[in-house]
């Protein structure tokens, strides 16, 4: 039943890509969407407080109080309104990481 199966999916796997290569010589394939995918710029220039804390030296911890606060299972925990207070001023463990990195 295993390899029956397994076979099955192979046969799937390759119908799927070559109906992606006839739609794309049509023209009609169109990939989804990249999600998130900001630049390096545009990331810089949204977090321009972190950015100049980081240039200043500040610590981490002294930058995420004072700005925003980390989009974790801590922030998720607040109450609503708790959580209203940090509206708009969200930033992930990776895109601060990215952040500092950058610079």
């Amino acid at each position: 039943m295993a390899t029956v199966s397994e076979m099955q999916r192979n046969e799937i796997k390759e119908n799927t890509k070559q109906g992606i290569e006839i739609a794309k010589k049509k023209g009609v394939y169109q990939a989804r969407p990249t999600r998130g995918a900001v630049s390096d710029e545009k990331l810089l220039e949204k977090y321009k407080n972190v950015v100049k804390d980081i240039k200043k030296g500040n610590a981490t911890g002294q930058i995420l109080k004072t700005n925003f606060i980390i989009y974790d299972k801590d922030f998720l925990a607040l109450n609503d309104d708790q959580k209203k207070r940090f509206k708009g001023k969200t930033i992930s463990r990776n895109t601060f990481k990215k952040i500092k990195a950058l610079l």
